[in-house]
């Protein structure tokens, strides 16, 4: 029997998670992966139906833009058609393969599928990849793990969407192993767009000596939605020294792959349709400042906007951090990005938000130049980009709010400067109920989660999936941190979904983490060497007023449904009209118009989403 490794704590899991790195490994192993596709797709159904139902509370009854509720980004409500793949009619919705895998230094390895769908053999040399079938060679370049093995080598996402628990240890094949379970981190808690899917619990099996998983098991409503497993895994196996393993044989055809298109992206993943897809690949800081720079566009002439003009420019010398000032990450900064053994996150704080227009916008092309052709269209079609070309300023926007924000579910956002005219004052959530305060009036519903951007400032855990970290010291407004430095994915180790296109248009990430709280005194993101935007937050105390987290409104004050179109001080009946006449015809609704451009790139014989009806009926 396997003798027992020693007792790890939780921050010792976390460091072994973080560390683990499948291109320096020489083993071979037999995989096992099954998937529930019918069980998924329910998963779907049900989590967008949640969310459908609580955005429908908010809307006018009967008003046509119920219509466009989540669309395109999210999943267009419970009646949604499902991807072809996903269809619970799909003949295979149930996915089992069995195989080989023989892996080697520098990313190289073979994976040979004996039963199941796919090509029937996988080699890489750490630089190509090639897919053997019927006697052909499919070549494209080398992209990260094996997608059989994805679940198993890349641990470390487990640490940017999940919660984890140590039980205990168990011995698998002569191998010891740390069992954890696991369930998703607080809504909101940190890249809230991209965990939109996450299933009930995962188990799983880490290997003590490897950090790999050795078994990766997902369950939603009490059932097994996917498993994936290595056996028989033996290390240092005498065909790993041969270069031949890992390259087509000598004169077998050899043919280019296609361009990134739909179906590689169906392949990585896994958030049903479109949609969904372009969400989780535009997620974090890059479409935070394009989420900022969405919802400050000016509405009315410039003029009738306030901007805080004291700090026009971002803060920081305006370029990234030189590398030869910056040391590898310790175990105890990793420990602290994931925040272990810290309590929950209670701070307040002075935030100042930062975007520059013109950087934002190169940005922006970048973004679009990089997606498939066919999902292009999600983000808009030419006429939105050059809209808000033309309306955002070419110069920095500033805004300072007051932030307070207590785990889970509760925070306070109060508007001090840089807001449109049409926000609201304060946003405030008890965890229960919202509030949205206007000079003369407050609109309330369910409560929703604080928006992404100020999340992450209270968690950085998405931090140790898929970036290449680097550290030193820093200070903001007095108080001490560190500075993590987060570079270009590193494609080998990256996440196992969406790396691709944020690692390469983001480029860099600078956060400086209070060596107190465990919280983000400053988030800069660059783009080609130039900051594209800076949140900072100034003033921090951990004294939390508990009452600040509820509004009551002095008697006589009117109060509206909280939604979208509460920020229009109409009557009901003229709401759709005013959001018409103000965006319509400049061709800035992004919802009503990168609709119209998706429709438009669609691939053939995907569906549309139910209506808008004419924005006159009701």
């Amino acid at each position: 029997m396997a003798a027992q490794p020693e007792q790890i704590g939780l921050p010792g899991l976390v460091v072994l998670l973080y560390r683990a790195d499948w291109t320096r490994l020489c083993l071979s192993a037999t995989v096992h992966a099954r998937h529930d596709g019918e069980l998924r797709a329910r998963m779907y159904q049900v989590q967008a139906k949640k969310e459908h139902d609580q955005a429908m509370r908010e809307r006018p009854p009967g008003h046509w833009s119920r219509h466009l509720d989540g669309w395109p980004f999210a999943d267009g409500g419970p009646d949604q058609e499902l991807p072809d793949d996903e269809s619970p009619d799909d003949e295979s919705i149930i996915d089992e393969t069995r195989g080989e895998v023989l892996l080697a230094p520098g990313g190289r390895y073979r994976v040979g599928v004996t039963d199941g769908p796919g090509p029937g053999l996988t080699v890489c040399d750490g630089e190509s990849q090639w897919d053997i079938s019927e006697g052909v060679a499919t070549r494209r370049n080398a992209g990260g793990a094996p997608y059989l093995l994805a679940d198993l080598t890349a641990p470390s996402q487990l640490l940017a969407d999940f919660a984890l628990e140590l039980a205990g240890t168990s011995a698998v094949g002569g191998r010891t192993a740390h069992r954890i379970v696991a369930t998703p981190r607080p809504a909101g808690s940190a890249m809230d767009m991209t965990r939109r899917h996450l299933p009930d619990q995962v188990f799983a099996l880490v290997d003590t000596e490897l950090g790999i998983l050795l078994s990766y098991e997902e369950v939603f409503d009490g059932q097994q939605l996917t498993i994936t497993e290595l056996t028989d895994l033996l290390l240092d196996p005498p065909a790993a020294a041969e270069p031949g393993q890992f390259r087509p044989p000598a004169g077998m055809p050899v043919e280019e792959s296609e361009p990134p298109g739909e179906e590689a992206c169906d392949r990585d993943y896994v958030i049903p349709g479109v949609a969904g897809q372009v969400a989780r690949l535009v997620a974090g800081p890059a479409a935070a400042a394009i989420g900022f720079a969405a919802r400050h566009v000016p509405v009315r002439s410039p003029a009738s906007v306030t901007w805080a003009d004291d700090e026009p420019g971002i803060p920081g010398p305006g370029r990234p951090t030189d590398q030869a000032q910056l040391m590898p990450v310790t175990d105890d900064l990793v420990t602290l990005l994931y925040r272990s053994g810290l309590p929950p996150q209670a701070f307040t704080a002075v935030a100042h938000e930062w975007v520059d227009g013109a950087v934002l916008m190169r940005m922006g092309g970048a973004l679009r130049a990089k997606l498939p052709p066919f999902i292009d269209g999600i983000l808009g079609p030419d006429q939105l980009w050059d809209a808000l070309g033309e309306r955002f300023p070419p110069d920095t926007v500033h805004r300072i709010s007051r932030l307070t924000v207590a785990t889970p579910g509760r925070y306070r956002i109060d508007h001090l400067a840089g807001a449109r005219p049409d926000e609201p004052v304060t946003i405030a959530c008890d965890g229960e109920r919202l509030w949205k305060v206007y000079p003369n009036r407050v609109a309330t519903g369910a409560a929703r989660p604080l928006r992404p951007d100020f999340a992450r400032l209270a968690d950085q855990s998405y931090l140790l999936s898929g970036w290449e970290l680097a550290a030193g010291e820093a200070e903001v407004d007095g108080r001490r941190g560190f500075l993590v430095v987060a570079g270009d994915v590193n494609e080998m180790r990256g996440p196992r979904r969406g790396g691709w296109l944020l690692g390469s248009l983001t480029g860099r990430i600078e956060v400086v983490v209070d060596a107190e709280l465990g919280i983000a005194l400053r988030e800069t993101t660059y783009f080609e060497g130039q900051p594209i935007g800076c949140l900072e937050l100034r003033n921090v105390s951990s004294q939390v007023d508990p009452g600040g987290f509820r509004i009551d409104a002095p008697a006589g004050t009117r109060t509206v449904a909280a939604g979208p179109l509460s920020d229009v001080d109409l009557p009901g009946p003229l709401k759709a009209a005013k959001v018409a006449a103000q965006f319509g015809a400049a061709g800035v609704v992004a919802g009503a118009v990168a609709l119209t451009g998706w429709l438009q790139k669609r691939p053939a014989g995907q569906q549309p989403p139910p209506g808008p009806p004419p924005p006159g009926d009701s």
